[in-house]
């Protein structure tokens, strides 16, 4: 029944994609992030969309308005699902980041495929299926967020740790966006990364 369902909304978001321009580079929320679209679509009421991808597929969509803020497709399946910015397999070092922006900042300093993971709780998932799926001389790293509450840096260790991958994250309290925005260079390793 689940599966059934999922399979319904994934051809609801497929059929919503069909409609959709590319998003605008000027859209509110890649403007205030500083950051271009790659792949992204725009809503008919201003929101981002971000196909969510499974093992190739559209499952479901992330939206994100002006403000940033976030919002899945009712019902579709998340878990385990991924956005990628740049081919897959990718040449070269693969990174994973949990939100669009940070990605996109990623995938800006390095040129390298950047996955977003949607969610910090979503970075292991991820982690382990790219290390499947990619082979264990693939280099992954996983960028984690800088949280005060310990979330997104937890999140990016045990996902490093099942994809035999290495973690970084930010020297400073937020995300690879923010620290890219204040004048961080994120070619540059933080000490202890």
């Amino acid at each position: 029944e689940r599966r059934k369902y999922y399979e319904q909304i994934a051809e609801a978001v497929k059929k919503i994609l069909k409609t959709l321009e590319p998003a605008s580079p000027e859209h509110p929320y890649l403007v205030k992030k500083r950051v271009s679209s790659y792949g992204i679509y725009e809503t008919g009421d201003g929101r981002l969309m971000l196909p969510v991808v499974k093992d190739g597929e559209v499952v479901s969509a992330q939206y994100i308005d002006g403000d940033g803020q976030k919002q899945f497709h009712g019902g579709g399946e998340i878990k385990g699902g991924y956005f990628p910015i740049g081919p897959v397999p990718p040449q070269g070092t693969v990174y994973v980041a949990e939100g669009y922006a940070t990605a996109a900042s990623v995938y800006e300093a390095t040129g390298r495929t950047t996955i977003v993971a949607l969610n910090a709780g979503n970075m292991p998932v991820v982690a382990k299926w790219l290390r499947g799926k990619l082979g264990p001389a693939q280099e992954i790293v996983i960028v984690g967020d800088n949280d005060e509450s310990g979330t997104g840096q937890k999140a990016a260790e045990e996902a490093a740790h099942l994809c035999g991958g290495r973690a970084v994250i930010p020297p400073e309290t937020g995300d690879a966006n923010d620290y890219a925005n204040a004048g961080g260079d994120l070619t540059v390793p933080s000490p202890g990364s």
